[in-house]
């Protein structure tokens, strides 16, 4: 329980708060729109990911291009400081703003995530 790992999808519950408190994103039936020059569609995505998204949707279809402009949009001092304030895990996000929850500079334990989700 106290071992940490990459929170991968798990994290969509703290980048959806912090872009909400940040207002990155107005609420949570604005509609999504990512840079797709920066994301652009792959030939392995879910159907569902190409579709429009509002936060309650993205959040339901995992759609991670959405998930990462967000934390672009949200940037690095940002997230750094709701991480700290958030007591995140090692609240490391080296990796890459847009990336550090799906390859592994940040990590979590399944205790940290409880204590985070009260």
């Amino acid at each position: 329980a106290n071992t940490r790992f990459t929170p991968f999808s798990t994290f969509k519950i703290p980048n959806s708060a912090i872009a909400l408190e940040t207002d990155v994103v107005a609420d949570i039936n604005s509609t999504l729109i990512w840079d797709k020059k920066s994301y652009p569609e792959e030939a392995w995505w879910p159907r569902s990911w190409i579709k429009q998204h509002n936060l309650k949707s993205a959040i339901k279809h995992s759609v991670v291009p959405l998930y990462r402009d967000i934390a672009w949009k949200i940037g690095t001092e940002r997230m750094t400081a709701f991480l700290t304030r958030f007591d995140y895990g090692n609240q490391d996000i080296s990796s890459g703003i847009d990336s550090f929850w799906l390859n592994g500079s940040i990590k979590i334990s399944a205790t940290e995530q409880v204590r985070f989700l009260q």
